[in-house]
């Protein structure tokens, strides 16, 4: 792992705690990814309101309280920067050798990030065009991550092009 990479941090709007094959998915990848690194998962409760502004904005204004100024955010949306896993693993590798000491990761509430969250994110990263139930983003995202860091490290479960 990069010297100066202290801690991820993932954020993500949603219910904890179901015993789901999403859930233990999720749980795998996290236990593979705490080999590399520290982290800290952060669950926010989805805003109640059923105005689908109203329900954004507040969403997204709990996870910027959530968000240290010091912080390099990645924000998971649809419309985001498209990469390949092989392109992650080099922009996380920037990263780490630029002195960043939290990567936080964010996916937004049910109904996606507000202009001041998206303002926010120093990168936008697109899993795909279409759109993903929360718990299936989560899975890519953390299966991403830890395919990145093996990358990192020429861990052997990435086939394919390599750094």
């Amino acid at each position: 792992m990069g010297k100066h990479v202290s801690q991820f941090k993932f954020i993500w709007v949603g219910k904890a705690g179901r015993k789901q094959p999403e859930q233990e998915l999720c749980e795998r990848y996290l236990k593979r990814i705490r080999s590399y690194v520290k982290f800290k998962e952060i669950i926010l409760k989805p805003s109640g309101h059923s105005n689908i502004v109203e329900v954004k904005n507040r969403d997204s204004s709990q996870i910027l309280s959530k968000i240290q100024s010091q912080e390099y955010v990645i924000l998971c949306d649809e419309k985001g920067k498209s990469m390949s896993s092989v392109e992650l693993a080099a922009h996380l590798e920037k990263c780490f050798m630029s002195g960043r000491s939290q990567l936080t990761w964010v996916v937004g509430g049910s109904m996606g990030a507000s202009q001041e969250l998206k303002k926010r994110a120093n990168l936008t990263l697109s899993f795909s065009k279409m759109t993903f139930p929360h718990a299936l983003a989560r899975i890519i995202l953390y299966e991403q991550v830890y395919r990145a860091l093996c990358l990192r490290s020429n861990h052997p479960y990435h086939h394919g092009e390599l750094l």
